[in-house]
């Protein structure tokens, strides 16, 4: 190809889903490519803020209050079980539907589609244009077993567009950000990807740091911890905890605790002796990458499963909402504090994440795509 490709990033309408896919767009467009981040109203602010043109397409959907609906549910205020599949993935199903018609105009001369696993448009928008598509993950492969039944959600759009045969939701290959230690193996073409930049300094670890992202609260203030939890564990030792700008300050907190603004996650991570959180994808790895073990107190099914697979590596341990009490949660970090093989098993995750090609790296075998796509449909392949 002699000219620059164009790519399309596709994301649906979660910030923690976007956010992960960004540093390959950036890296894209720094070998001179054209990007486009193709998302609805709500993220159009974080891609235009990464420096990235942006195309509204579609509508947003309150996926909020659909996951609240079936997956907290009243009077409960967290999770009293994992939610069914099918309504799960009836939430990514209608966001593909909400987004797909303008994603398949606005890609209109589009090389390739880079899409995050739940954004279901993308890859249904890449084999109606003819291009190749690129999953790229946010955290564990978590929609692995779902693959035949998100291929059938695909087809009825895919018709739509003449595709008869229903897209691979898993695209031509996946990029994946995720640690080995926490993956349970894979039947599909895999990209390793190096997650963050991997250049903090290894300061003092003396405190323990507290966050709980943004999900949580998203769906229900109630449902972020953070606050009770960094409270509990001031007993234990100094706590930072880790809150989004304008909530900084807003409430009394004991000594011992000090908020600080999240915006900068790495550096706090790597300045930590571990983390506690509520197991989120992005706060998780990004711990990990750092070299810091976790304790992590999950309450949706996704949050849990990464814990799990976090304590299996022996990096962490995972509790459970609301089980998780604070005597629960203080003997657990006491627990990793204690025993000297949580940091050994994380800062070894750390090592073969840095060890891992960076997204720009990546950029030179993703286009590969694009010319092996072009020659099977020359040759009728």
């Amino acid at each position: 190809m002699t000219r620059p490709a164009r790519i399309l990033v596709v994301s649906w309408g979660w910030h923690s889903h976007l956010r992960p896919m960004l540093p390959l767009a950036r890296a894209f467009a720094a070998a001179g490519h054209e990007v486009t981040v193709a998302v609805p109203a709500s993220l159009a602010g974080q891609a235009r803020s990464a420096g990235l043109p942006v195309s509204v397409v579609g509508r947003d959907i309150d996926a909020a209050a659909m996951f609240h609906r079936f997956v907290i549910g009243r009077p409960a205020p967290v999770v009293q079980g994992p939610p069914g599949p099918p309504r799960a993935l009836r939430v990514f199903q209608r966001a593909a539907e909400a987004m797909v018609d303008d994603l398949v105009v606005a890609g209109t001369g589009t090389d390739l589609v880079v899409y995050e696993p739940t954004a279901l448009a993308g890859p249904v928008a890449a084999a109606a244009l003819g291009v190749p598509a690129v999953r790229h993950l946010y955290g564990p492969d978590l929609l692995r077993p779902a693959h035949a039944v998100l291929t059938d959600m695909l087809a009825p759009m895919a018709a739509r567009f003449g595709v008869d045969t229903p897209p691979d939701p898993f695209g031509a290959v996946t990029v994946d950000p995720c640690p080995d230690a926490l993956t349970d193996g894979a039947d599909h073409p895999r990209m390793p990807e190096r997650h963050g930049d991997a250049t903090h300094a290894d300061t003092r670890r003396e405190s323990i740091l507290v966050t709980w992202g943004a999900t949580m609260a998203m769906l229900d203030p109630a449902l972020n911890l953070g606050s009770r939890y960094a409270r509990a564990l001031a007993e234990i030792g100094p706590v930072v905890l880790a809150v989004p700008p304008p909530v900084v300050g807003d409430e009394p907190l004991p000594d011992g605790v000090r908020p600080v603004p999240n915006t900068d996650l790495p550096r706090l991570a790597a300045s930590a002796a571990l983390v506690v959180s509520h197991g989120g994808a992005a706060t998780t790895l990004t711990a990990l990458a750092a070299g810091t073990p976790v304790v992590s107190v999950g309450q949706l099914p996704d949050h849990l499963a990464i814990a799990r697979r976090v304590a299996g590596a022996g990096a962490g341990i995972a509790l459970a909402a609301p089980d998780a009490d604070d005597d629960a949660v203080r003997a657990a970090v006491g627990e990793v504090l204690a025993d000297g093989r949580y940091s050994s098993a994380a800062r070894a995750i750390a090592a073969a994440n840095a060890a891992r090609p960076a997204p720009a790296d990546l950029v030179a075998p993703l286009l590969d795509l694009i010319g092996a796509t072009s020659a099977r449909t020359h040759t009728g392949g």
